[in-house]
């Protein structure tokens, strides 16, 4: 069962996964999600929001929350290392 709570969380948690593999060769501040762009009506809003290690753009995502966009960000990024290993 511990297994596959660990296989849920880190497909859950993208952010929190992007950090464990960045923070020990970069440190804590490598990491920064930027809101690109802001559509749509008050009540049906979409983010685009970019996420840069270092000044590298590793990805970006889109959603109806910020959240929800840097999670779609940090799965693009994620995609985007490990092709690059």
């Amino acid at each position: 069962m511990p297994e596959r709570l660990g296989g849920v969380e880190e497909a859950e948690n993208p952010k929190g996964r992007l950090q464990e593999l960045i923070q020990p060769l970069h440190g804590n501040q490598a990491l920064r999600y930027v809101v690109t762009q802001t559509t749509g009506e008050d009540h049906a809003r979409e983010f685009e929001v970019a996420v840069f290690l270092l000044e590298r753009l590793l990805g970006t995502g889109r959603g109806p929350s910020k959240k929800i966009a840097e999670e779609a960000a940090a799965r693009v990024a994620l995609e985007t290392l490990q092709l690059a290993q």
